[in-house]
């Protein structure tokens, strides 16, 4: 049997004065790699990199033909964290959904994964939310019935939290709702019903390797990979 090929999709990162690059988090490669599949970055082919909610600058239908022939030769595709997001990622989401290819999005990707649903975001103004470098931030609480509870097997767990940006329930459309913050109702979790593998996660379980059930979440997210 053939590994699994994931696809890792790339962020730009534009802070060196002579060079850009694309970026792919090491700590989800690790968890690719020791759940016995490949890893590889999903590098957008459009030539200017367009902002997440910029209509001046979608992608046109050349530059999504080209994530198609990209999406079509993996598995599965792991959206990653970071601080911008693009237009690129939510034409991904779209088309894993269209094609029921297994999707995991975490933090900026569970933004993506939000918008290309129909939801909004905004700012995070508390002190909640944004505390990089602390491990254990908050509790969420995971509803019973869904398949991130079924993966993890504890309706109360702590995660870490390191975002700018957050949503409510009444600001997500077309998922199910399946993991909140208690402290202040904002959603930490969705899915997409009748898909082999589409779960968003507002926290970052790659940096949780050996607690809480998250290598669970690889691990289920590799084997929807495998049945492809």
């Amino acid at each position: 049997m053939r590994k699994a090929l994931i696809g890792i999709v790339g962020k730009p990162d534009n802070t060196d004065d002579m060079w850009s690059y694309i970026e792919i988090n090491n700590e989800i490669k690790e968890c690719v790699n020791k759940n016995n599949a490949l890893a590889i970055g999903i590098i957008p082919q459009d030539l200017k990199y367009k902002k997440a909610g910029d209509n001046e600058y979608d992608l046109d239908q050349y530059e999504i033909n080209d994530l198609k022939e990209i999406i079509s030769r993996i598995d599965g595709i792991v959206l990653q964290g970071g601080f911008s997001s693009n237009s690129y990622e939510q034409e991904i989401i779209k088309i894993c959904l269209e094609k029921d290819l297994p999707l995991l999005c975490i933090c900026c990707g569970f933004n993506n994964m939000v918008r290309a649903l129909g939801g909004t975001l905004f700012e995070e103004k508390s002190d909640i939310h944004s505390k990089s470098g602390v491990k254990h931030v908050h509790e969420v609480i995971l509803k019973q019935d869904s398949k991130l509870f079924e993966i993890i097997g504890n309706e109360k767990i702590t995660v870490n939290s390191i975002h700018r940006k957050v949503t409510s329930p009444e600001f997500v459309k077309n998922c199910d709702i399946v993991g909140i913050c208690p402290i202040d109702n904002t959603v930490e979790a969705i899915e997409v019903p009748n898909k082999k593998f589409a779960i968003g996660v507002k926290w970052h379980p790659e940096l949780m390797q050996g607690e809480n059930c998250m290598d669970e979440i690889f691990k289920k997210f590799i084997e929807s990979c495998e049945t492809n």
